[in-house]
């Protein structure tokens, strides 16, 4: 052979080599669905105590089913806030909590 046709065929070989190497897509192992998400974040308690401020997002404002669960109005420069089956009476302005009402759906423990 000459050596012209053995360059050839070397630079045909070399430009075909990568497609030998290709993975076949019907044999590739694709990720799992769950793969694909993140893992849940840890949950946060969303439990407050007297004196704790409650962030403004967090809990139903301007809750106005309070007289179901048998609690009064609130004073007048506080409100009634609900978060999960906790009432909380706090002032609009800062968020400070000053009553706590546990499970008003059910035992109903005052703090």
């Amino acid at each position: 052979m000459c050596p012209l046709m053995n360059l050839g065929l070397a630079m045909a070989l070399l430009t075909l080599s990568p497609m030998a190497f290709a993975e076949d897509p019907a044999t590739t192992a694709r990720p799992e669905p769950a793969d694909y998400f993140s893992p849940q974040a840890p949950e946060v308690s969303m439990t407050y105590d007297r004196g704790d401020v409650i962030p403004v997002e967090f809990g139903v404002r301007d809750w106005q089913d309070y007289y179901a669960y048998g609690l009064p109005s609130a004073p007048r420069g506080q409100e009634w806030v609900l978060i999960d089956d906790d009432a909380y009476l706090v002032r609009p302005d800062s968020g400070l909590v000053e009553l706590v009402i546990r499970d008003i759906a059910g035992g109903a423990a005052i703090s």
